[in-house]
């Protein structure tokens, strides 16, 4: 075993800070925002088109837009960058103001198809299912973000954004039977071949929510969070 000649800390910040910088490489002009140019590049940044990941971005688990944003900010701050963190809510922007969420139900699209010009449902860019833990995770994500912003001009817009997300964006029959699955078809029957543990991130959401409501005097909606646990 050789001998460690740097100090631990500083091999960790080195680390980080070039992971921060590849992924800054990485975000490309959309409108007045910022997205991900590919979610499966090489080093040199090429987007791997034959990979499913490739020509997807978006806040879906397979792209993860809001938690990166999220990561970037935080990693700004640490820095005391302000630029690094402008860019990192120009990529939440992105997410929040470019279509992905609908004003209206909440419902949040997890990914854009780069090739294809459209959103879409699921990682393999088809409709046909989706993962409404994965969409209950992207709402809690929002709440958290929010959270760092508490005080700040933009903080409640992005609670109610994160709340719209976190519920709507599961308000699917399956979870209104009381089912707690990862994967839904577009009617909302289970998916049994995809079902996982990733599932419990719904209940997650209603907490976060939940306690979001608490923490401000309101009461908050429990079903989200009770519907699955005797299940």
């Amino acid at each position: 075993m050789t001998e460690q000649s740097l100090p631990l800390e500083m091999i960790l910040f080195t680390s980080a800070r070039a992971s921060a910088h590849f992924a800054l490489r990485c975000l490309e002009p959309i409108g007045e925002h910022l997205r991900a140019c590919s979610s499966f590049v090489t080093p040199q940044r090429e987007i791997m088109h034959w990979h499913d990941f490739g020509d997807l971005e978006g806040p879906g688990w397979a792209a993860n837009a809001v938690g990166g944003a999220h990561l970037l900010y935080r990693w700004g701050r640490y820095l005391g960058d302000p630029e690094i963190q402008s860019q990192a809510l120009a990529l939440l922007d992105h997410v929040l103001e470019d279509g992905f969420i609908d004003a209206e139900t909440g419902f949040l699209w997890p990914y854009y198809d780069l090739a294809a010009g459209r959103f879409c449902a699921n990682y393999v860019h088809r409709d046909d299912w989706l993962c409404p833990g994965s969409l209950a995770r992207v709402g809690v994500q929002l709440l958290e973000f929010a959270d760092d912003l508490a005080g700040q001009e933009v903080g409640e817009p992005w609670l109610a954004q994160g709340e719209q997300a976190g519920v709507g964006g599961v308000a699917h029959p399956s979870l209104l039977q009381g089912l707690d699955p990862r994967a839904t078809d577009g009617t909302g029957r289970r998916q049994v071949w995809l079902a996982d543990a990733q599932g419990k991130d719904v209940l997650h959401a209603g907490q976060k929510v939940k306690e979001m409501h608490q923490a401000r005097g309101r009461d908050g909606p429990q079903a989200l969070g009770d519907a699955g646990w005797g299940h």
